[in-house]
C-alpha cells in the first residue's frame, strides 16, 4: 500500500488492525464511528480533515456542544 491513492480492501483491513492494536495498547479503544470514518478516509471517500470534522461534529451533537 502506498500513500498516493485509496487503499485496497486488504490494505484497509491491515491499517485498521494496526490502529486498533495501538489504540488498545494505549487504553483508548476506538468507537465504531471512529473506525467507520477511518475506513472511509483510507478508501479515498473523504480526506482526514473531513473525517475529523465529521467526528468532532458528532461528538459535539452527542454532548449538546455548540460552537
Amino acid at each position: 500500500m502506498d500513500s498516493t491513492g485509496p487503499a485496497s480492501r486488504v490494505g484497509i483491513d491491515w491499517v485498521e488492525a494496526q490502529v486498533t492494536a495501538g489504540q488498545r495498547m494505549a487504553g483508548a479503544e476506538e468507537t465504531d464511528a471512529d473506525r467507520a470514518l477511518g475506513r472511509r478516509d483510507l478508501a479515498g471517500e473523504l480526506t482526514a480533515d473531513e473525517a475529523i470534522a465529521i467526528r468532532l461534529a458528532q461528538i459535539d451533537r452527542a454532548h449538546g456542544i455548540t460552537r
